[in-house]
């Protein structure tokens, strides 16, 4: 997971790998994914202890020299919580984010 740059988290519970690439999270403390650039969710149920999670996880690594460069959020049921989504520039380099509760085409099957 060295090398891992640009994770896509789509309609998952992703608090649990949100926590383990926190520094201030993880057991051992030390910045895992160091060439880590970017954080893409997508998904459902984006509430505020999710972004609230980011939120952490940013402002951790940012703290270990190890900035996030771009964090983009497509919300797909309800508007997450803009306020909380837009913190995370104080840490994040560039911050997208999106309501569209239709999936993208690289995610529809074809029947």
């Amino acid at each position: 997971m060295d090398d891992l740059r640009t994770p896509m988290l789509i309609e998952c519970k992703y608090l649990p790998f949100i926590d383990i690439l926190d520094p201030d999270k993880n057991p051992s403390k030390i910045v895992l994914c160091p060439k880590l650039e970017e954080i893409i969710i997508y998904g459902n149920h984006l509430d505020q202890s999710r972004i609230n999670g980011l939120l952490n996880l940013t402002e951790g690594r940012a703290s270990r020299s190890a900035k996030l460069s771009a964090t983009t959020i497509v919300s797909t049921d309800a508007l997450a919580p803009t306020k909380k989504v837009f913190q995370l520039r104080k840490h994040v380099s560039r911050v997208e984010y999106e309501f569209n509760d239709v999936l993208p085409k690289w995610d529809i099957l074809p029947s």
